[in-house]
């Protein structure tokens, strides 16, 4: 997972600990101007070899991040996911999403729908888990759209929630290219965007 980061040190631990959980293998970091305590949060990560962090001091900084990411490491991964570190990644039907992916491995990218989940009711940051925290989500007919996993190696030019690629087009779980106005599904795999987390996150 490729993911650019600012002030997250909080969220950090539990993020990649979950997507650990659920089948992926190392994290591509970078920081964006952070100055709260992540170097803290993601050092054992980085001593255990789980985590590449990378200080990007880049106003707007998002889809350059993503290009460094690929021109670095597009040959160190089968896939990558290019998420926020508010956005959680799993398969409703199985524990490791590794065996799904294998599925569409003739495509160059794979595409996944997102829930979107408020501030259920938290002014401020809960003590427990942000997964046990938040549990309220809005219905997909008020606002979802898709991140994409990507085969690196088939990238032509990258983007926040699609790409464009060297050969074919990526496809969601039912074999589909996402167009507007496709409906979308949760079936195999689904994201979590925590968008909001409370309402004192919101207005930091």
């Amino acid at each position: 997972a490729c993911a650019i980061f600012r002030e997250e040190a909080p969220f950090l631990r539990e993020w990649i600990e979950f997507h650990c959980g659920v089948g992926f293998t190392h994290f591509y970091l970078y920081n964006n101007f952070s100055t709260d305590d992540f170097r803290q949060s993601l050092a054992p990560f980085i001593r255990d070899g789980l985590v590449t962090l990378v200080d990007w001091p880049v106003d707007v900084g998002q889809l350059p991040a993503y290009r460094d990411c690929l021109r670095r490491h597009s040959h160190d991964a089968r896939w990558i996911g290019f998420f926020d570190i508010d956005e959680f990644v799993f398969s409703p039907v199985q524990r490791d999403i590794r065996p799904i992916m294998a599925e569409f491995e003739d495509y160059p990218g794979v595409h996944v729908w997102q829930y979107f989940f408020g501030t259920g009711g938290n002014a401020t940051r809960p003590v427990a888990p942000l997964l046990d925290s938040f549990t309220r989500r809005a219905p997909w007919t008020t606002r979802t759209t898709v991140k994409t996993i990507v085969n690196p190696r088939a990238v032509h030019r990258v983007g926040v929630h699609t790409s464009k690629f060297l050969w074919r087009h990526s496809v969601d779980t039912l074999g589909r290219r996402v167009e507007d106005g496709t409906p979308p599904v949760f079936d195999l795999l689904r994201m979590n965007h925590y968008w909001s987390r409370s309402l004192e996150d919101l207005d930091q």
